[in-house]
């Protein structure tokens, strides 16, 4: 479970890490089309809108559907919103992992891993597990020289 130099595992508090988990399990149990650069569009969702679309489920955050397909959580099309990153224990609102090369690409935050690297939900999940909770270090990580 070795980190490269630049990551520090964050402390989760006992919710965080609940939440984590809720969302790792989204991530692995979905049968959602994925989707780059928006939270959700046309019914397809980033890993991040995965987390958005249950806190929305659960009352937590407002949903708005634009005539153009994509959805707004709270006053977001791209980005968690505040109190969903405080939710999950993150400090960035894109979600922070590891610096890396994930399958090739460059990647610093979840959202890099949906978008720049195409890497599946499942895929996203394990990521997030190694960053956040104790998880084996993905095979498909190199770490930057």
């Amino acid at each position: 479970m070795s980190y490269p130099e630049s990551w520090t595992k964050p402390t989760l508090t006992p919710k965080q890490r609940e939440n984590m988990e809720r969302w790792c399990h989204e991530l692995d149990t979905t049968d959602k089309e994925q989707v780059t650069g928006k939270l959700c569009r046309d019914g397809k969702y980033c890993c991040l809108g995965i987390w958005c679309e249950l806190a929305a489920s659960e009352g937590r955050l407002s949903r708005t559907v634009l005539s153009s397909g994509v959805v707004i959580y709270e006053e977001d099309a791209a980005a968690l919103p505040k109190s969903e990153a405080d939710a999950l224990g993150v400090d960035d609102c894109t979600v922070c992992v590891p610096v890396g090369w994930y399958k090739g690409a460059g990647c610093r935050t979840a959202a890099d891993l949906n978008d720049s690297a195409g890497l599946t939900f499942k895929e996203i999940a394990q990521v997030l597990r190694w960053a956040y909770l104790d998880g084996p270090r993905p095979e498909f990580y190199k770490e930057q020289a």
